[in-house]
């Protein structure tokens, strides 16, 4: 049986953190005006359906809706991959997951696209009109904004071609091989009190990487819903069911 691994968040949360501080940073210069992230964000997520209508006349109305496209799909992405990674009832495929995160990528670059363009406004008082150029440029909290987006469809496009990897490794130790009830060999070592094995066991398989064979036999649950460190509680081990959660709790938080 091959192991089931278990695709970390680290990337995802880093893009998270940049989309973030994105808000707070320059994004558009409007004439002598500066637009910071997160006044482009709201504008552009509450202006969304209002300019759907104007969206082939170009200019402004074109960059709030694929501004608001980015941002809600950029979300969405985020939000899908947490399903998939903490979830076992609802489970987006990392496939939809890359899709959507690349389309929020090409809507955040092409959203300046209409507004490098010079435009003109006209305004009328007391019979006298008057023409007003309108240029945009953009800022460091764009680029930031765009490469937010870039990192998580590269998370999502690296974790949905993981796994495929994974099924050809071996698994020669036999760790991941289930008893008609569900537990492992880790199961039975915790049960039984033995930290010297359970220690053993988890330290030879891989911490790190995009799956981590660690976390994800740490994570493993038998046919009761119970993980190896419930076991060890209810058998009176807490001594090892600490180790296993601090350390499913390390992986969770840092790899």
């Amino acid at each position: 049986m091959q192991p089931v691994t278990t695709p970390t968040m680290r990337i995802a949360h880093a893009a998270l953190g940049i989309y973030l501080a994105s808000m707070a940073l320059p994004a558009i210069w409007d004439n002598d005006d500066i637009l910071i992230g997160f006044m482009a964000a709201y504008f552009s997520v509450f202006g969304f359906p209002s300019a759907i209508p104007e969206v082939f006349s170009g200019g402004e109305a074109t960059a709030i809706v694929l501004g608001g496209l980015a941002n809600l799909l950029f979300v969405f992405t985020y939000f899908a991959l947490l399903l998939r990674r903490y979830s076992s009832i609802v489970r987006p495929s990392y496939t939809s997951c890359t899709i959507t995160a690349l389309i929020a990528f090409a809507a955040a670059v092409t959203s300046i696209i209409p507004l490098l363009f010079v435009t003109e406004t006209r305004t009328t008082i007391l019979n006298i009109e008057t023409v007003t150029e309108q240029t945009y440029r953009i800022s460091i909290g764009f680029y930031v904004w765009a490469g937010a987006a870039a990192l998580i469809a590269y998370h999502s496009f690296r974790t949905a071609k993981a796994p495929k990897l994974e099924t050809n490794m071996s698994n020669d130790s036999g760790h991941f091989t289930k008893q008609p009830d569900g537990r492992t060999s880790l199961f039975r070592a915790a049960e039984k009190g033995d930290i010297e094995e359970v220690n053993r066991i988890i330290f030879s398989l891989a911490g790190t990487g995009v799956c981590c064979q660690r976390l994800s036999l740490i994570g493993t649950k038998d046919a009761s819903g119970l993980t190896a460190s419930d076991v060890a509680e209810q058998a009176g081990h807490q001594e090892i069911a600490d180790l296993l959660r601090g350390e499913q709790m390390r992986m969770e938080m840092y790899e």
